[in-house]
C-alpha cells in the first residue's frame, strides 16, 4: 500500500554482462541477451521520461509484494522489450501493435518501438 521511487539495482547476473560488456568478454549469445537488455532499458527509460511508471501501483496488480505481468495494470517495464530475448512478445496481450521491422542488430532502429509503444499508449 505505498509508492516508493527507487533506482535501478543490477541483479548478479546483469552486474556480470555490463562488466563483461565493458572488457570487451562478451561471448557472442552473452552479447545477443546484452543488446536484449540495452534494447529493454532504453524503451523503459523513454517510456517512463513519457509519464508512465515502472511498474502499475493499481493494488489489483500485486500480489504478496510481488508484480507479474497482468495485461490490465502495467507499466513501462512490461512494455519495454523482453531484456532476455529482445522480443516484444507482451505487446499483443497489451493491446499494442509492434513495429513492423524488427529490432536492428546494432538497435540503430529502436526508436521505432519507443514510438509504436507512445502511440499505442497515447503517450
Amino acid at each position: 500500500n505505498q509508492i516508493v521511487h527507487g533506482y535501478f539495482t543490477a541483479d548478479e547476473e546483469t552486474a556480470v554482462q555490463w562488466s563483461r560488456a565493458g572488457d570487451g568478454t562478451l561471448t557472442p549469445a552473452q552479447a545477443v541477451r546484452f543488446r536484449s537488455l540495452m534494447a529493454h532499458e532504453y524503451v523503459e527509460k523513454h517510456l517512463m521520461e513519457a509519464g508512465m511508471p515502472y511498474r502499475s501501483a493499481d493494488p489489483e496488480a500485486w500480489v504478496d509484494d510481488f508484480q507479474d505481468f497482468n495485461a490490465q495494470h502495467f507499466g513501462a517495464h512490461d512494455v519495454a522489450p523482453q531484456a532476455d530475448d529482445g522480443s516484444l512478445s507482451l505487446w499483443t496481450d497489451l493491446g499494442l501493435t509492434p513495429p513492423t521491422d524488427p529490432i536492428a542488430p546494432d538497435l540503430s532502429n529502436i526508436d521505432n518501438v519507443v514510438e509504436a509503444a507512445r502511440r499505442g499508449l497515447h503517450l
